[in-house]
């Protein structure tokens, strides 16, 4: 898979900027600052992204920062009003956010059409919570003392660092976004830089919708970007999405100023089948559960607890619903699965799913599977 250090090809389709800071696109400083963008299906390069530098990082935290009083500022009902636009102009985008997703990320179009509807979805919920004046009003507090008063009312908490995953762009996106800009807050987005296209789309997206300059700027680039933007000093809130690794290394760097955090990490989750399920039922939970998205993602149910008296039953009705999924590229007619995100996600992958193989001079002998592409 690509790295940052990679040879940036001539002939690429789609340059995408290192930074977007206060609606101006910034390149790289350095030009073989960046990484190829893979069709996910064919390993096919279909662009290049360039990555922020230190200067470039700094510049967008301060744009959000600027742009802060001002937007903060606004009634919620006018912010809501550009979440409503957000939503309308992704809905008028779909096919073609779609498209991206099935290119990018090797989903399904059932899969790539979900996405998008959700992320119309959660701007949606955020343009009716504005809506409702009364959830930002003072409430009067019942205190101990009767004669002290007190009040509570919600604030921006300010500028916010949100960091974003490769395995639901746009979706996890606007889950961050969202209520960062119906509360009031700027944010600096740091996309995934293996899915960044459908990212930068949705920043035009904003943009066209009225999100004013500076109130969302996005920073391109991969471990280290993110590393740096959660680093700075005038970030007030962290919000990660990845894995559990990187999440511990976020906490740490948040730990350094006291800055607010949300963290959504990896996990494997289990789904237990009792002796007296719907066996049916279970095994439709089980493949959706484990083979959803190919699998990428932290609520995946891959382990499956069986109770004894149903285990063979479930396994045979599990084992043909399994052989019965189609794993092909999006354009594949009936297609249930996917590919995985790139080559190095792949190969990661198969070096975490060894198998213990006949103990040999006192060593376990492992298996992998090996990248092909």
């Amino acid at each position: 898979m690509a790295t940052q250090f990679e040879q940036r090809p001539d002939d690429a389709s789609v340059m995408l900027p290192a930074a977007t800071i206060a609606g101006t696109r910034y390149g790289a400083s350095d030009r073989g600052a960046g990484n190829t963008i893979h069709n996910a299906s064919t390993g096919e390069a279909i662009g290049w992204q360039e990555h922020a530098d230190a200067a470039q990082i700094d510049a967008a935290v301060q744009a959000a920062r600027a742009a802060l009083d001002a937007w903060r500022s606004r009634t919620p009902a006018s912010r809501g009003a550009v979440l409503r636009k957000i939503a309308d102009l992704l809905a008028a985008d779909h096919a073609h956010l779609s498209a991206l997703q099935q290119q990018v990320s090797g989903k399904p179009p059932f899969e790539a059409d979900t996405d998008v509807s959700d992320a119309i979805a959660t701007f949606i919920y955020y343009a009716d919570l504005c809506a409702d004046a009364s959830l930002f009003a003072a409430h009067a507090l019942t205190l101990p003392d009767d004669t002290v008063t007190g009040e509570r009312h919600y604030e921006a908490v300010g500028v916010a660092a949100l960091i974003v995953p490769w395995n639901f762009p746009m979706v996890t996106t606007a889950w961050k976004i969202a209520p960062a800009l119906a509360a009031g807050c700027t944010a600096v987005l740091k996309p995934s830089e293996l899915t960044s296209p459908v990212e930068h789309r949705l920043a035009e997206i904003m943009t066209a919708a009225g999100v004013p300059d500076g109130v969302v700027n996005l920073v391109n680039g991969g471990g280290e970007v993110g590393a740096q933007l959660a680093a700075h000093p005038l970030i007030d809130k962290i919000s990660f999405t990845g894995s559990t690794a990187v999440g511990r290394k976020v906490m740490q760097a948040a730990a350094q100023d006291m800055k607010r955090v949300t963290l959504e990490l990896g996990g494997k989750s289990a789904l237990i089948v009792r002796a007296d399920a719907d066996i049916a039922h279970a095994v439709a939970l089980a493949v959706g559960g484990a083979f959803t998205n190919a699998g990428q993602m932290c609520s995946a149910t891959s382990r499956i607890i069986v109770h004894d008296d149903v285990y063979r039953k479930f396994m045979a009705a599990f084992e043909a619903a399994v052989r019965a999924l189609v794993v092909a590229p999006p354009q594949i007619e009936n297609v249930s699965m996917g590919p995985l995100v790139s080559c190095g996600q792949r190969a990661r992958d198969g070096v975490a799913r060894t198998r213990r193989g006949p103990r040999r001079g006192g060593r376990i002998q492992r298996r992998a599977r090996r990248c092909l592409c």
